[in-house]
Protein backbone atom coordinates (compact mmCIF):
# COMPACT_ATOMS: atom_id res chain seq x y z
CA UNK A 1 0.00 0.00 0.00
CA UNK A 2 2.85 2.31 0.89
CA UNK A 3 4.98 1.81 -2.40
CA UNK A 4 1.90 2.21 -4.75
CA UNK A 5 1.12 5.45 -2.71
CA UNK A 6 4.73 6.94 -3.37
CA UNK A 7 4.60 5.14 -7.18
CA UNK A 8 1.51 7.44 -7.65
CA UNK A 9 1.46 10.80 -9.43
CA UNK A 10 -0.05 12.10 -6.36
CA UNK A 11 2.48 11.50 -4.19
CA UNK A 12 5.12 13.03 -6.86
CA UNK A 13 3.09 16.46 -7.45
CA UNK A 14 2.64 16.75 -3.51
CA UNK A 15 6.40 16.35 -2.65
CA UNK A 16 7.39 18.47 -5.40
CA UNK A 17 5.13 21.38 -4.76
CA UNK A 18 4.96 21.60 -0.99
CA UNK A 19 9.28 21.67 -1.29
CA UNK A 20 9.01 24.40 -4.08
CA UNK A 21 5.81 26.25 -2.04
CA UNK A 22 7.73 25.83 1.56
CA UNK A 23 11.14 27.48 0.02
CA UNK A 24 9.00 30.29 -1.89
CA UNK A 25 6.60 31.50 0.56
CA UNK A 26 9.20 31.77 3.64
CA UNK A 27 10.92 34.27 1.54
CA UNK A 28 8.03 35.83 0.52
CA UNK A 29 6.12 36.59 4.15
CA UNK A 30 9.95 37.86 4.98
CA UNK A 31 10.23 40.33 2.30
CA UNK A 32 5.62 41.22 2.76
CA UNK A 33 6.03 41.80 6.08
CA UNK A 34 8.79 43.82 6.06
CA UNK A 35 7.04 45.94 3.32
CA UNK A 36 3.75 45.77 4.87
CA UNK A 37 5.20 47.86 7.50
CA UNK A 38 7.36 50.32 5.86
CA UNK A 39 4.60 51.52 3.90
CA UNK A 40 2.15 51.72 6.27
CA UNK A 41 4.12 54.04 8.21
CA UNK A 42 4.87 56.38 5.27
CA UNK A 43 1.16 56.34 4.35
CA UNK A 44 -0.13 57.25 7.76
CA UNK A 45 2.54 60.30 7.87
CA UNK A 46 1.71 61.30 4.52
CA UNK A 47 -2.32 61.79 5.20
CA UNK A 48 -1.41 63.35 8.51
CA UNK A 49 0.52 66.23 6.45
CA UNK A 50 -1.96 66.15 3.88
CA UNK A 51 -5.22 66.29 6.74
CA UNK A 52 -3.23 69.04 8.52
CA UNK A 53 -2.53 71.70 5.49
CA UNK A 54 -6.41 71.21 4.59
CA UNK A 55 -7.53 72.01 8.35
CA UNK A 56 -4.76 74.86 8.07
CA UNK A 57 -6.42 75.77 4.52
CA UNK A 58 -9.97 75.45 6.01
CA UNK A 59 -8.92 77.82 9.56
CA UNK A 60 -7.33 80.28 7.18
CA UNK A 61 -10.84 80.70 5.25
CA UNK A 62 -12.80 80.61 8.67
CA UNK A 63 -10.43 83.41 10.09
CA UNK A 64 -11.46 85.54 6.48
CA UNK A 65 -15.68 84.76 7.31
CA UNK A 66 -14.66 85.50 11.23
CA UNK A 67 -12.99 89.37 10.19
CA UNK A 68 -16.84 89.96 7.93
CA UNK A 69 -18.71 89.12 10.75
CA UNK A 70 -16.90 91.46 13.63
CA UNK A 71 -16.60 93.81 11.23
CA UNK A 72 -20.26 93.62 10.71
CA UNK A 73 -21.61 93.29 14.40
CA UNK A 74 -18.97 96.25 15.56
CA UNK A 75 -19.22 98.79 12.76
CA UNK A 76 -22.54 98.30 10.82
CA UNK A 77 -25.64 101.33 11.54
CA UNK A 78 -27.72 99.20 10.20
CA UNK A 79 -27.12 95.93 12.63
CA UNK A 80 -28.40 98.65 15.36
CA UNK A 81 -31.93 99.75 13.08
CA UNK A 82 -33.00 96.04 13.09
CA UNK A 83 -33.09 96.06 17.11
CA UNK A 84 -35.05 99.14 16.79
CA UNK A 85 -38.63 97.98 17.98
CA UNK A 86 -39.81 101.83 17.09
CA UNK A 87 -38.78 102.40 13.53
CA UNK A 88 -39.62 98.71 12.20
CA UNK A 89 -41.56 99.15 9.56
CA UNK A 90 -40.16 102.50 8.60
CA UNK A 91 -38.25 103.42 5.52
CA UNK A 92 -34.92 103.54 7.21
CA UNK A 93 -35.88 99.97 8.86
CA UNK A 94 -36.57 98.64 5.42
CA UNK A 95 -33.12 100.57 3.67
CA UNK A 96 -31.45 98.80 6.72
CA UNK A 97 -32.24 95.50 5.83
CA UNK A 98 -31.41 96.15 1.92
CA UNK A 99 -28.09 97.30 2.66
CA UNK A 100 -27.47 94.30 5.25
CA UNK A 101 -29.05 91.49 2.44
CA UNK A 102 -26.88 92.74 -0.27
CA UNK A 103 -23.80 93.21 2.11
CA UNK A 104 -24.25 89.18 2.84
CA UNK A 105 -25.19 88.79 -1.13
CA UNK A 106 -21.62 90.01 -1.90
CA UNK A 107 -19.97 88.34 0.68
CA UNK A 108 -21.18 85.27 -0.15
CA UNK A 109 -20.11 85.32 -3.68
CA UNK A 110 -16.50 86.47 -2.48
CA UNK A 111 -16.36 83.37 -0.08
CA UNK A 112 -15.08 79.66 -1.54
CA UNK A 113 -16.84 77.65 1.43
CA UNK A 114 -19.69 79.42 2.93
CA UNK A 115 -23.18 77.89 2.29
CA UNK A 116 -24.93 80.68 3.75
CA UNK A 117 -24.75 83.86 5.77
CA UNK A 118 -27.34 84.93 8.20
CA UNK A 119 -29.00 88.02 10.79
CA UNK A 120 -31.32 87.27 13.24
CA UNK A 121 -33.18 89.97 15.14
CA UNK A 122 -34.57 88.55 18.12
CA UNK A 123 -36.41 91.43 19.23
CA UNK A 124 -37.92 91.72 15.68
CA UNK A 125 -38.32 88.59 14.94
CA UNK A 126 -36.45 89.25 12.12
CA UNK A 127 -34.71 86.75 9.93
CA UNK A 128 -31.88 87.89 7.38
CA UNK A 129 -30.60 84.62 5.58
CA UNK A 130 -28.68 84.21 2.18
CA UNK A 131 -27.90 80.97 1.19
CA UNK A 132 -25.59 79.66 -1.83
CA UNK A 133 -27.79 76.86 -3.87
CA UNK A 134 -29.86 75.54 -0.64
CA UNK A 135 -33.48 74.36 -1.22
CA UNK A 136 -36.70 75.72 0.22
CA UNK A 137 -36.43 72.58 2.72
CA UNK A 138 -33.00 73.01 3.94
CA UNK A 139 -33.76 77.12 4.19
CA UNK A 140 -36.53 76.03 6.91
CA UNK A 141 -34.41 73.98 8.60
CA UNK A 142 -31.94 76.75 8.63
CA UNK A 143 -33.86 79.60 9.73
CA UNK A 144 -35.14 76.85 12.66
CA UNK A 145 -31.22 76.29 13.56
CA UNK A 146 -30.65 80.34 13.64
CA UNK A 147 -33.93 80.58 16.07
CA UNK A 148 -32.56 78.30 18.38
CA UNK A 149 -28.99 79.62 18.30
CA UNK A 150 -30.55 82.65 20.03
CA UNK A 151 -31.14 81.20 22.92
CA UNK A 152 -27.66 80.97 23.50
CA UNK A 153 -27.12 84.52 24.49
CA UNK A 154 -23.18 84.18 23.84
CA UNK A 155 -20.36 83.09 21.43
CA UNK A 156 -20.43 80.57 19.72
CA UNK A 157 -16.98 79.14 18.11
CA UNK A 158 -16.87 77.17 14.89
CA UNK A 159 -18.36 73.48 15.77
CA UNK A 160 -19.96 70.63 13.51
CA UNK A 161 -23.72 71.19 14.03
CA UNK A 162 -26.37 68.98 11.52
CA UNK A 163 -29.01 70.40 9.96
CA UNK A 164 -31.77 68.48 8.08
CA UNK A 165 -29.74 65.66 8.19
CA UNK A 166 -26.57 67.54 6.81
CA UNK A 167 -23.14 68.28 8.15
CA UNK A 168 -22.37 72.17 8.46
CA UNK A 169 -19.70 73.99 10.61
CA UNK A 170 -21.40 76.82 12.25
CA UNK A 171 -20.41 80.39 13.81
CA UNK A 172 -22.78 82.67 15.65
CA UNK A 173 -22.27 85.88 17.20
CA UNK A 174 -24.06 87.86 19.67
CA UNK A 175 -24.79 91.12 19.75
CA UNK A 176 -27.47 92.88 21.55
CA UNK A 177 -30.47 90.95 21.05
CA UNK A 178 -29.51 90.06 17.72
CA UNK A 179 -27.19 87.10 16.52
CA UNK A 180 -25.45 86.93 13.28
CA UNK A 181 -23.16 84.03 12.25
CA UNK A 182 -22.42 81.52 8.97
CA UNK A 183 -22.53 78.12 7.64
CA UNK A 184 -20.31 75.77 5.37
CA UNK A 185 -21.40 72.16 3.89
CA UNK A 186 -18.79 69.77 5.13
CA UNK A 187 -19.35 68.04 2.16
CA UNK A 188 -18.37 71.16 0.00
CA UNK A 189 -15.24 70.92 2.27
CA UNK A 190 -14.35 67.61 1.47
CA UNK A 191 -14.90 68.11 -2.47
CA UNK A 192 -13.11 71.34 -2.52
CA UNK A 193 -9.83 69.86 -0.82
CA UNK A 194 -9.60 66.76 -2.01
CA UNK A 195 -8.31 64.74 0.79
CA UNK A 196 -6.79 61.72 0.28
CA UNK A 197 -6.95 61.54 -3.63
CA UNK A 198 -5.14 59.00 -4.07
CA UNK A 199 -6.66 56.41 -2.56
CA UNK A 200 -10.03 55.23 -4.22
CA UNK A 201 -11.74 53.83 -1.29
CA UNK A 202 -11.25 56.59 1.74
CA UNK A 203 -13.72 58.18 4.45
CA UNK A 204 -13.58 62.22 5.38
CA UNK A 205 -15.37 63.12 8.14
CA UNK A 206 -15.60 66.71 10.43
CA UNK A 207 -16.68 65.83 14.08
CA UNK A 208 -16.34 67.49 17.15
CA UNK A 209 -13.06 67.13 19.04
CA UNK A 210 -14.40 64.91 21.62
CA UNK A 211 -15.81 62.54 18.84
CA UNK A 212 -13.52 59.15 17.85
CA UNK A 213 -13.43 58.34 14.62
CA UNK A 214 -12.00 54.18 13.56
CA UNK A 215 -12.28 51.04 12.89
CA UNK A 216 -11.53 47.54 12.09
CA UNK A 217 -9.63 47.20 8.25
CA UNK A 218 -9.24 51.17 8.42
CA UNK A 219 -6.01 53.22 9.02
CA UNK A 220 -7.09 57.34 10.28
CA UNK A 221 -5.34 60.03 10.89
CA UNK A 222 -6.79 63.69 12.10
CA UNK A 223 -5.90 67.03 12.66
CA UNK A 224 -7.90 69.61 14.91
CA UNK A 225 -8.35 72.92 14.22
CA UNK A 226 -6.89 75.93 15.89
CA UNK A 227 -9.90 78.05 15.05
CA UNK A 228 -13.03 75.87 15.76
CA UNK A 229 -13.82 73.27 18.20
CA UNK A 230 -13.91 70.54 15.75
CA UNK A 231 -11.40 68.06 14.05
CA UNK A 232 -10.89 66.58 10.50
CA UNK A 233 -10.45 62.78 10.61
CA UNK A 234 -9.15 61.13 7.49
CA UNK A 235 -9.38 56.98 6.90
CA UNK A 236 -8.45 54.78 3.98
CA UNK A 237 -8.36 50.77 3.55
CA UNK A 238 -5.46 48.97 4.92
CA UNK A 239 -5.86 46.72 1.96
CA UNK A 240 -5.41 50.07 -0.45
CA UNK A 241 -2.27 50.78 0.94
CA UNK A 242 -1.01 47.48 0.49
CA UNK A 243 -1.54 47.93 -3.12
CA UNK A 244 1.59 50.75 -3.45
CA UNK A 245 4.22 48.88 -1.95
CA UNK A 246 7.98 49.94 -3.61
CA UNK A 247 10.06 47.04 -1.95
CA UNK A 248 7.56 44.53 -3.32
CA UNK A 249 8.90 44.52 -6.40
CA UNK A 250 12.29 43.96 -5.73
CA UNK A 251 11.36 40.45 -3.68
CA UNK A 252 9.20 39.41 -6.39
CA UNK A 253 12.00 39.84 -8.82
CA UNK A 254 14.29 37.80 -6.42
CA UNK A 255 11.64 35.26 -5.97
CA UNK A 256 10.84 34.96 -9.83
CA UNK A 257 14.84 34.42 -10.84
CA UNK A 258 14.25 31.69 -7.70
CA UNK A 259 11.12 29.65 -9.35
CA UNK A 260 12.74 30.52 -13.21
CA UNK A 261 15.79 28.51 -11.89
CA UNK A 262 13.56 25.57 -11.19
CA UNK A 263 11.43 25.52 -14.05
CA UNK A 264 13.71 23.47 -16.49
CA UNK A 265 13.37 20.77 -13.38
CA UNK A 266 10.05 21.01 -13.32
CA UNK A 267 9.04 20.67 -16.46
CA UNK A 268 11.11 17.63 -16.84
CA UNK A 269 9.57 16.06 -14.07
CA UNK A 270 5.73 16.69 -15.23
CA UNK A 271 6.16 15.68 -18.74
CA UNK A 272 7.42 12.38 -17.29
CA UNK A 273 4.70 11.70 -14.90
CA UNK A 274 1.63 14.08 -16.23
CA UNK A 275 2.59 14.80 -20.30
CA UNK A 276 3.32 11.91 -21.51
CA UNK A 277 0.25 10.15 -19.86
CA UNK A 278 -1.81 12.22 -20.39
CA UNK A 279 -1.08 12.60 -24.38
CA UNK A 280 -1.85 8.95 -24.71
CA UNK A 281 -5.15 9.23 -23.54
CA UNK A 282 -6.02 12.56 -25.30
CA UNK A 283 -4.97 10.33 -28.49
CA UNK A 284 -6.23 7.17 -27.56
CA UNK A 285 -10.26 9.37 -26.77
CA UNK A 286 -8.87 11.18 -30.44
CA UNK A 287 -9.28 7.71 -31.90
CA UNK A 288 -12.27 6.98 -30.79
CA UNK A 289 -13.69 9.93 -31.68
CA UNK A 290 -12.72 9.45 -34.76
CA UNK A 291 -14.48 6.19 -35.11
CA UNK A 292 -11.65 3.52 -34.19
CA UNK A 293 -13.26 1.55 -32.14
CA UNK A 294 -11.14 -1.08 -31.93
CA UNK A 295 -8.21 0.44 -30.42
CA UNK A 296 -6.89 0.30 -27.02
CA UNK A 297 -4.31 2.00 -25.07
CA UNK A 298 -1.30 0.21 -24.63
CA UNK A 299 -0.30 -1.44 -21.02
CA UNK A 300 2.91 0.03 -19.55
CA UNK A 301 4.96 0.68 -17.01
CA UNK A 302 3.28 3.98 -15.14
CA UNK A 303 1.77 5.55 -12.34
CA UNK A 304 -0.79 3.95 -10.45
CA UNK A 305 -3.70 6.04 -11.31
CA UNK A 306 -2.33 6.20 -15.08
CA UNK A 307 -2.65 2.53 -14.82
CA UNK A 308 -5.87 2.40 -13.69
CA UNK A 309 -7.37 5.06 -16.68
CA UNK A 310 -5.81 3.05 -18.70
CA UNK A 311 -7.31 -0.48 -18.11
CA UNK A 312 -10.73 1.57 -16.81
CA UNK A 313 -10.23 3.87 -20.07
CA UNK A 314 -9.95 0.10 -22.39
CA UNK A 315 -13.28 -1.29 -20.81
CA UNK A 316 -15.23 1.29 -21.38
CA UNK A 317 -14.25 1.33 -24.75
CA UNK A 318 -15.14 -2.21 -25.35
CA UNK A 319 -18.57 -1.99 -24.09
CA UNK A 320 -19.60 1.40 -25.73
CA UNK A 321 -18.62 -0.09 -28.97
CA UNK A 322 -21.43 -2.70 -28.33
CA UNK A 323 -23.75 -0.22 -26.38
CA UNK A 324 -23.09 2.30 -29.53
CA UNK A 325 -24.44 -0.96 -32.27
CA UNK A 326 -27.12 -2.31 -29.79
CA UNK A 327 -28.97 1.72 -29.43
CA UNK A 328 -28.06 2.22 -33.50
CA UNK A 329 -29.59 -0.57 -34.49
CA UNK A 330 -32.69 0.15 -31.64
CA UNK A 331 -32.97 3.73 -32.94
CA UNK A 332 -33.54 2.71 -36.53
CA UNK A 333 -35.96 0.43 -35.26
CA UNK A 334 -37.75 2.80 -33.53
CA UNK A 335 -38.14 5.52 -36.42
CA UNK A 336 -38.91 2.83 -38.75
CA UNK A 337 -41.92 1.81 -36.14
CA UNK A 338 -42.42 5.45 -35.69
CA UNK A 339 -43.16 6.13 -39.44
CA UNK A 340 -45.40 3.48 -40.30
CA UNK A 341 -47.69 4.54 -37.47
CA UNK A 342 -47.65 7.79 -39.21
CA UNK A 343 -48.48 6.54 -42.45
CA UNK A 344 -51.66 4.42 -40.56
CA UNK A 345 -52.84 7.91 -39.31
CA UNK A 346 -55.26 8.51 -41.71
CA UNK A 347 -57.82 11.34 -41.04
CA UNK A 348 -60.96 9.40 -41.11
CA UNK A 349 -62.59 12.45 -41.49
CA UNK A 350 -60.56 13.07 -45.13
CA UNK A 351 -61.38 9.59 -46.26
CA UNK A 352 -65.45 9.69 -45.64
CA UNK A 353 -65.36 13.09 -47.43
CA UNK A 354 -63.67 11.61 -50.33
CA UNK A 355 -66.15 8.79 -50.16
CA UNK A 356 -69.16 11.70 -50.00
CA UNK A 357 -67.83 13.48 -52.87
CA UNK A 358 -67.87 10.24 -54.48
CA UNK A 359 -71.28 9.42 -53.80
CA UNK A 360 -72.56 13.21 -54.97
CA UNK A 361 -70.96 12.74 -58.22
CA UNK A 362 -72.24 9.71 -58.90
CA UNK A 363 -75.92 10.81 -58.38
CA UNK A 364 -75.30 13.43 -60.82
CA UNK A 365 -73.68 10.83 -62.96
CA UNK A 366 -70.04 12.81 -63.51
CA UNK A 367 -68.60 9.61 -63.92
CA UNK A 368 -65.34 11.47 -65.42
CA UNK A 369 -65.09 13.19 -62.04
CA UNK A 370 -65.80 10.23 -60.44
CA UNK A 371 -62.51 8.33 -62.21
CA UNK A 372 -60.44 11.10 -61.59
CA UNK A 373 -61.15 11.19 -57.54
CA UNK A 374 -60.57 7.57 -57.63
CA UNK A 375 -57.42 8.35 -59.86
CA UNK A 376 -56.32 10.49 -57.11
CA UNK A 377 -57.09 8.34 -54.09
CA UNK A 378 -55.56 5.93 -55.11
CA UNK A 379 -52.45 7.98 -55.60
CA UNK A 380 -52.77 9.14 -52.44
CA UNK A 381 -53.19 5.40 -50.22
CA UNK A 382 -50.35 4.20 -52.69
CA UNK A 383 -48.39 7.18 -51.80
CA UNK A 384 -48.70 6.32 -47.67
CA UNK A 385 -48.65 2.92 -47.67
CA UNK A 386 -45.87 2.55 -48.86
CA UNK A 387 -42.82 0.18 -47.00
CA UNK A 388 -39.69 0.40 -46.18
CA UNK A 389 -38.80 3.87 -47.38
CA UNK A 390 -37.28 6.40 -44.92
CA UNK A 391 -36.20 9.26 -47.71
CA UNK A 392 -38.20 10.20 -51.31
CA UNK A 393 -37.38 12.11 -53.87
CA UNK A 394 -39.10 15.67 -53.68
CA UNK A 395 -40.71 15.03 -57.03
CA UNK A 396 -42.42 12.14 -55.67
CA UNK A 397 -43.41 14.19 -52.50
CA UNK A 398 -44.92 17.45 -54.43
CA UNK A 399 -46.76 14.48 -56.92
CA UNK A 400 -48.00 13.57 -53.87
CA UNK A 401 -49.30 16.66 -52.78
CA UNK A 402 -51.17 17.56 -55.58
CA UNK A 403 -52.79 14.56 -55.81
CA UNK A 404 -54.04 15.84 -52.32
CA UNK A 405 -55.04 19.37 -53.63
CA UNK A 406 -56.60 18.02 -56.58
CA UNK A 407 -59.01 15.51 -53.96
CA UNK A 408 -59.41 18.74 -51.61
CA UNK A 409 -60.61 21.12 -54.44
CA UNK A 410 -63.43 18.52 -55.15
CA UNK A 411 -64.36 18.91 -51.42
CA UNK A 412 -64.05 22.92 -51.16
CA UNK A 413 -64.77 24.15 -55.21
CA UNK A 414 -63.38 27.43 -55.72
CA UNK A 415 -61.75 27.71 -52.32
CA UNK A 416 -58.14 28.07 -52.93
CA UNK A 417 -55.39 28.36 -55.86
CA UNK A 418 -51.91 26.18 -55.44
CA UNK A 419 -48.88 26.70 -57.59
CA UNK A 420 -45.69 25.50 -57.08
CA UNK A 421 -41.97 27.10 -57.62
CA UNK A 422 -39.85 24.26 -57.75
CA UNK A 423 -36.03 24.59 -58.82
CA UNK A 424 -35.49 22.12 -61.37
CA UNK A 425 -32.29 20.56 -59.64
CA UNK A 426 -34.33 19.73 -56.78
CA UNK A 427 -36.42 17.46 -58.10
CA UNK A 428 -33.88 14.15 -57.09
CA UNK A 429 -33.51 15.71 -53.53
CA UNK A 430 -33.91 13.33 -50.77
CA UNK A 431 -36.36 14.47 -48.06
CA UNK A 432 -38.65 12.99 -45.36
CA UNK A 433 -42.32 11.25 -46.68
CA UNK A 434 -45.31 13.30 -45.85
CA UNK A 435 -43.32 16.29 -44.70
CA UNK A 436 -44.22 18.73 -47.27
CA UNK A 437 -47.74 17.27 -46.83
CA UNK A 438 -48.58 18.08 -43.73
CA UNK A 439 -48.18 21.57 -43.89
CA UNK A 440 -50.11 21.75 -47.54
CA UNK A 441 -52.98 19.89 -45.20
CA UNK A 442 -52.97 22.59 -42.19
CA UNK A 443 -53.56 25.28 -44.48
CA UNK A 444 -56.39 23.12 -46.04
CA UNK A 445 -57.60 22.59 -42.92
CA UNK A 446 -57.22 25.82 -41.29
CA UNK A 447 -56.50 28.73 -43.55
CA UNK A 448 -59.36 28.76 -46.06
CA UNK A 449 -61.75 31.36 -45.49
CA UNK A 450 -65.31 30.15 -46.90
CA UNK A 451 -66.35 32.57 -49.50
CA UNK A 452 -62.98 33.67 -50.93
CA UNK A 453 -60.57 32.04 -52.75
CA UNK A 454 -57.18 31.42 -50.70
CA UNK A 455 -53.63 31.48 -52.49
CA UNK A 456 -51.70 28.64 -51.36
CA UNK A 457 -47.80 28.59 -52.86
CA UNK A 458 -45.37 25.67 -52.49
CA UNK A 459 -41.47 26.29 -53.64
CA UNK A 460 -38.44 24.61 -53.14
CA UNK A 461 -35.16 26.38 -53.62
CA UNK A 462 -31.00 25.88 -52.56
CA UNK A 463 -30.16 28.84 -50.24
CA UNK A 464 -26.29 28.21 -49.80
CA UNK A 465 -25.85 25.14 -47.79
CA UNK A 466 -29.60 24.46 -47.12
CA UNK A 467 -32.56 23.59 -49.45
CA UNK A 468 -35.55 25.33 -48.25
CA UNK A 469 -39.16 24.12 -48.59
CA UNK A 470 -41.90 26.94 -47.96
CA UNK A 471 -45.01 26.54 -47.85
CA UNK A 472 -47.37 30.15 -47.71
CA UNK A 473 -50.79 31.16 -47.83
CA UNK A 474 -53.22 34.32 -47.43
CA UNK A 475 -55.63 32.90 -45.31
CA UNK A 476 -56.99 33.33 -41.68
CA UNK A 477 -53.36 33.29 -40.05
CA UNK A 478 -52.66 32.76 -36.18
CA UNK A 479 -52.68 34.45 -33.11
CA UNK A 480 -48.78 35.16 -31.75
CA UNK A 481 -49.63 33.53 -28.56
CA UNK A 482 -50.11 30.18 -30.92
CA UNK A 483 -47.47 30.62 -32.97
CA UNK A 484 -45.06 31.02 -30.16
CA UNK A 485 -46.61 28.38 -28.09
CA UNK A 486 -46.10 26.07 -31.40
CA UNK A 487 -42.05 26.87 -31.89
CA UNK A 488 -42.00 26.18 -28.06
CA UNK A 489 -42.60 22.85 -28.61
CA UNK A 490 -46.01 22.97 -27.32
CA UNK A 491 -49.32 21.16 -28.23
CA UNK A 492 -51.93 24.00 -28.53
CA UNK A 493 -55.63 22.73 -28.34
CA UNK A 494 -58.16 24.03 -30.44
CA UNK A 495 -62.19 23.69 -30.99
CA UNK A 496 -61.04 21.33 -34.00
CA UNK A 497 -58.63 19.19 -31.69
CA UNK A 498 -55.25 19.20 -30.35
CA UNK A 499 -52.72 20.25 -32.63
CA UNK A 500 -49.41 18.42 -32.83
CA UNK A 501 -48.94 18.18 -36.54
CA UNK A 502 -45.38 20.86 -36.80
CA UNK A 503 -43.96 19.35 -33.45
CA UNK A 504 -44.10 16.08 -34.96
CA UNK A 505 -42.53 17.14 -38.04
CA UNK A 506 -40.17 19.21 -36.13
CA UNK A 507 -39.42 15.62 -34.41
CA UNK A 508 -38.43 13.91 -37.31
CA UNK A 509 -36.25 16.35 -38.57
CA UNK A 510 -34.38 16.25 -35.63
CA UNK A 511 -34.47 12.04 -35.86
CA UNK A 512 -32.74 12.29 -39.26
CA UNK A 513 -30.87 15.48 -39.38
CA UNK A 514 -30.44 16.51 -35.90
CA UNK A 515 -30.04 20.18 -34.97
CA UNK A 516 -28.83 20.92 -38.63
CA UNK A 517 -32.46 20.99 -39.78
CA UNK A 518 -34.80 23.54 -38.46
CA UNK A 519 -38.57 25.18 -39.45
CA UNK A 520 -39.51 29.19 -39.68
CA UNK A 521 -43.11 29.93 -38.75
CA UNK A 522 -44.08 33.20 -39.40
CA UNK A 523 -48.03 34.18 -39.04
CA UNK A 524 -50.46 36.95 -38.50
CA UNK A 525 -53.94 37.03 -37.93
CA UNK A 526 -56.01 37.47 -41.29
CA UNK A 527 -52.56 37.87 -43.00
CA UNK A 528 -51.51 34.28 -43.39
CA UNK A 529 -49.10 31.93 -42.83
CA UNK A 530 -45.53 30.84 -44.12
CA UNK A 531 -43.43 27.59 -42.93
CA UNK A 532 -40.01 27.36 -43.79
CA UNK A 533 -38.32 24.20 -43.32
CA UNK A 534 -34.82 24.59 -43.89
CA UNK A 535 -32.82 21.05 -44.68
CA UNK A 536 -29.22 20.44 -44.70
CA UNK A 537 -28.12 19.62 -48.59
CA UNK A 538 -25.59 16.85 -48.57
CA UNK A 539 -25.28 12.81 -48.66
CA UNK A 540 -27.22 10.75 -46.90
CA UNK A 541 -26.32 7.00 -46.48
CA UNK A 542 -30.21 6.31 -46.94
CA UNK A 543 -31.21 4.59 -50.16
CA UNK A 544 -34.18 7.04 -51.75
CA UNK A 545 -37.32 5.00 -53.25
CA UNK A 546 -37.43 5.71 -56.60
Amino acid sequence: MVRRFFGSVSAKIICLFVIVTIFVSSLAMAGTSYSMNLIRGQSIEANRYNVELAVNQIDGELNHIDSYLYTTMSKSVDMERINDTVEKGGKEYALALTRLLADMTSQLMTLDYAEALFIYSGSNDEMLLRTRNSEYRQRKAMERFIREGMELGMKAPWRIVTIDGRDYLARILSYEETILGALIATELLQEKLLLLANYETRDIKFVNRDVDVGGDGWVTVSAESGTGDYKVCGSVLESEIYQQLPVIHKLLFVISLICFALIPLIVLLLRRWLYRPLVKIRRAMERIQDGDMEYRIPQEQTSYEFARIHDTFNRMTAQIKDLTIENYEKMLEKQRADFQILQLKINPHFLLNSFNIMYSLAQIKDFRAVQELCSYLSSYFRYIFQKDTEYVELQKELHFVRDYLNISAMRFPDSFIADFEVDPELKDFPVLPLLVQNFVENCIKYAIIMGDCIDIHIRARQVDDFVEIDVSDNGKGMEPAMVDAILAGDAVVTERGKRTGIINCKKRLKAFYGDAAKIVLKSKPNQGTQVTIMIPKGDYDESVDC
